[in-house]
């Protein structure tokens, strides 16, 4: 580790802070924040809104729900293929080959999206 040639920079000076909250701009709710150019590449960060819309909540739900359903019918043969695989060992290794190639269709399916 290299050696400092000096002493740190003094703090800075102690009581009216320089920084104002306003920043010139006027009141208002901004989505564009203005950081220095030497801590960002462009000098601002644009930042979209955080309030969701109605239209992705809804559908949000929509999908959960509809997910769900999906899952209620296929556990009940998903356990039943899994208990055959653990009773029955010559089947077993089948089962283990299918789920792994489900498991690399998905992933390739995901990797072209």
């Amino acid at each position: 580790m290299e050696e400092e040639d000096g002493p740190p920079p003094p703090p800075p000076p102690h009581g009216k802070n320089p920084r104002s909250a306003g920043g010139g701009l006027p009141d208002g709710n901004y989505d564009i924040f203005i950081i220095p150019p030497h801590s960002s590449g462009s000098g601002f960060v644009y930042l979209p809104s955080m309030q969701p819309h109605r239209n992705s909540f809804l559908l949000g739900v929509a999908s959960t729900l509809l997910l769900l359903g999906i899952w209620r019918l296929v556990e009940p043969p998903l356990k039943q293929a899994w208990k055959g695989l653990m009773t029955n060992g010559a089947s077993g290794g089948v089962m283990v080959v299918a789920c792994i190639a489900v498991g690399i269709g998905a992933w390739a399916i995901g990797k072209t999206q």
